[in-house]
């Protein structure tokens, strides 16, 4: 459908994205990658402390995000609504208003909001099965890009990071 065609886009737009910044601040840590190497470290292990910075990062970000998103989701939820009553009312008076500047003018249809419970509150929440998959699809993101921007560093010997100057 649609919508999942829409997460999927999102899905690898922020991979893309989130490797070109990990890209550039590898970049900056290019030599300390470099020592690391040359004293011994395994790559499996430099590319550990990497996953596991970003992973901290990320998880505090999901976290705020978390609260953050649902309180001013509701915000914004209950002011469309607010505006959208605010909006049909004004609809209505205008016209009944018409209607009764003409006499004779008889309604082919009567109104059909009479019988139409009105909303008047919303309830914008997200389960915590939602929550879930927003993680784990955030952290698959993270993980793949870290992976993806590591690989361009590591694949070289320490000798050849050490040695460039860029």
């Amino acid at each position: 459908s649609f919508s999942k065609t829409i997460v999927i886009i999102v899905a690898i737009a922020g991979t893309v994205i989130l490797s070109l910044l990990i890209n550039l601040s590898l970049k900056g840590r290019r030599y300390e990658i470099g020592v690391l190497m040359s004293l011994g470290e395994s790559r499996f292990r430099i590319i550990g402390q990497l996953l596991l910075e970003l992973i901290i990062v990320a998880t505090i970000a999901f976290s705020i995000a978390t609260f953050t998103g649902n309180k001013v989701s509701q915000t914004m939820g209950n002011t469309l609504l607010q505006n959208e009553i605010t909006a049909n009312k004004d609809k209505d008076a205008n016209s009944q208003s018409v209607s009764s500047r003409n006499p004779f003018e008889m309604s082919a249809h009567p109104s059909q909001n009479d019988d139409i419970d009105t909303i008047d509150n919303m309830d914008v929440s997200v389960s915590s099965k939602d929550l879930q998959k927003l993680y784990l699809m955030g952290f698959i993101i993270v993980i793949l890009a870290t992976s993806g921007s590591a690989v361009s560093i590591l694949r070289f010997n320490p000798k050849t990071i050490l040695s460039r100057n860029d």
